[in-house]
């Protein structure tokens, strides 16, 4: 329940993302794009393990009637995707900041993680991978589910973020 309810009511990581992008593109202030970049990397590490599946049929959630989800039900779980996809474009430059690629590469030497993080193009795989082809795959196995649009929506701005030529049409197809 404590995920659900935490992550439901954009708090923390959503509220984070969405007002330390908002910071970062109206001022350009490196402090708010610093912040920001770390957290959807880190956010990118972990966003593929979520999965509802596990807690039900005990935990119920805003999943439509069916057992799906990631972080959230499938329906809510549209809004947390789209937050997740507005932040890796708004956070775009930053990650060519050497001082975001030291503290990522460090971190990700430090806990033996596979991608070194070692440069910028590094940093954005792992969010590609970890974010955005995930919201590919959420909404494919209708982890990601909503009203008609918002599952949409959601895999539109993930396609426009990730902005690969194949994947990004093969999402928006």
């Amino acid at each position: 329940h404590f995920a659900h309810f935490y992550i439901k009511n954009e708090t923390l990581y959503l509220n984070a993302l969405n007002n330390l992008g908002k910071a970062y593109l109206y001022t350009g202030d490196k402090k708010y794009g610093m912040a920001g970049a770390i957290l959807i990397d880190r956010l990118a590490d972990i966003y593929p393990t979520y999965d509802l599946n596990i807690y039900l049929p005990r935990f119920t959630n805003i999943n439509g009637g069916s057992i799906a989800g990631k972080a959230i039900g499938k329906i809510w779980e549209c809004y947390v995707a789209e937050y997740l996809a507005n932040a890796y474009d708004a956070f775009w430059p930053m990650f060519e900041d050497p001082e975001v690629i030291e503290y990522l590469h460090n971190k990700a030497v430090y806990y033996g993680m596979e991608n070194d993080k070692s440069t910028a193009t590094k940093i954005r795989q792992n969010i590609e991978d970890g974010i955005c082809r995930e919201i590919f795959k959420g909404v494919q196995e209708r982890q990601i589910s909503g009203n008609f649009g918002l599952h949409q929506e959601a895999l539109f701005k993930a396609a426009i973020a990730l902005s690969d030529k194949k994947d990004t049409a093969e999402m928006i197809k």
